[in-house]
């Protein structure tokens, strides 16, 4: 299972993540990390997506969920590949 985007809290703990369970997905309702941008496309897709929207992504989910925008970090799968960065 490859994990595309994971939101870490300050103090580490993981609080949103986009993965299988999203990409793969054959329910309606998506409520990871992408806000349904990669929900149920297929992991191709997902990939593709995530590269280029990823900050987007984040950002929004970062206002949604209402995190301290100074106080979390973000993994994000590209190229196979997982960099990290503060956003």
């Amino acid at each position: 299972m490859a994990t595309l985007m994971t939101v870490y809290a300050a103090n580490g703990d993981c609080v949103g993540r986009c993965d299988e369970r999203c990409y793969e997905a054959r329910e309606l309702v998506c409520q990871c990390v992408c806000n349904g941008r990669n929900h149920g496309v297929g992991l191709q897709q997902a990939v593709k997506t995530t590269v280029e929207r990823a900050d987007a992504m984040i950002g929004f989910y970062v206002e949604k969920t209402a995190l301290d925008r100074g106080g979390y970090t973000a993994t994000v799968f590209e190229n196979d590949v997982k960099q990290c960065r503060l956003l």
